[in-house]
């Protein structure tokens, strides 16, 4: 039929892309050879020489100081047999490599079930963790500033259950700009929870709250959105001329007038809110 023409030709064009996208990640690998950690080394038989692979984390040679590399594969759930409310919120959960989870990544341990699929653990990796089909990942990572989220005297006493700044701990961030080497679903909010630092206000993967309900979340008072911004997009054409697309920075760093600290603020539609 002509549905299953299209759907032969989509496969076959997602191939050569997954091929490319592996062929990228042995070239990365092969400029890195020289500054892997002897840990990386694995021997897949007696007879063959040693093989490297590529960390889930690293850095080449040639990278800056404030820039590293996520590398973890990323696969959605299978199409579920019924429709109803929780499972399209399922389905639309990506999960992580167990593997990742497992060996680099800086999740802690009481928090891996939450990025995992639902009958995968950490000492049951054959069920249906395996079963799923992992496609790589890779994504830039460029550090640009840290220091403390502004919260705002106002916006405390209107949107939250706090009645002053003095109430509240100081919510330490970082911005970071992501450069998606490959274009997976969910790709960049999953890469910075390999990395240990979910988004802010990620209500999907951010680390689920073990605290009783009676105690205040400081994060999710405070925060309205998900601090994720496309800032920046570029479309090729066939033609060779490349279209560039950008929108106003939402997170910028502004100097405090009574500490006269640098500290984030978060722009919204109607000015400047947290």
């Amino acid at each position: 039929s002509k549905n299953k023409k299209w759907n032969d030709v989509f496969k076959e064009m997602s191939n050569r892309f997954n091929n490319a996208i592996m062929a990228q990640r042995q070239q990365q690998q092969e400029s890195s050879n020289d500054h892997l950690e002897e840990e990386n080394l694995t021997n897949t038989s007696t007879s063959t020489p040693k093989t490297k692979t590529l960390p889930y984390l690293f850095r080449l040679p040639s990278s800056p100081k404030n820039e590293f590399y996520i590398n973890s594969s990323i696969a959605s759930p299978p199409l579920p047999t019924r429709t109803t409310t929780t499972e399209s919120k399922e389905h639309f959960k990506m999960y992580m490599d167990p593997k990742s989870i497992e060996k680099e990544c800086h999740v802690p341990k009481e928090y891996h079930s939450h990025y995992l699929p639902p009958s995968t653990s950490d000492d049951d990796n054959e069920t249906n963790g395996n079963s799923l089909d992992y496609k790589p990942a890779l994504t830039r990572c460029e550090i640009l500033w840290s220091g403390k989220l502004q919260l705002h005297k106002s916006q405390l006493e209107e949107e939250s259950n706090f009645s002053s700044k003095e109430d509240v701990e100081d919510i330490i961030v970082t911005k970071v700009k992501l450069h998606p080497c490959t274009g997976r679903r969910h790709q960049l909010r999953l890469h910075m929870v390999v990395a240990g630092h979910p988004i802010v206000g990620d209500a999907t993967y951010e680390y689920p709250s073990t605290s009783p309900s009676t105690e205040r979340n400081v994060e999710n008072e405070v925060v309205n959105r998900m601090c994720l911004h496309s800032f920046s997009l570029s479309i090729p054409l066939m033609n060779g001329v490349v279209h560039k697309f950008e929108a106003p920075d939402p997170f910028q760093v502004v100097v405090d007038k009574g500490s006269k600290e640098e500290e984030m603020v978060v722009m919204g539609p109607d000015g400047w809110v947290v």
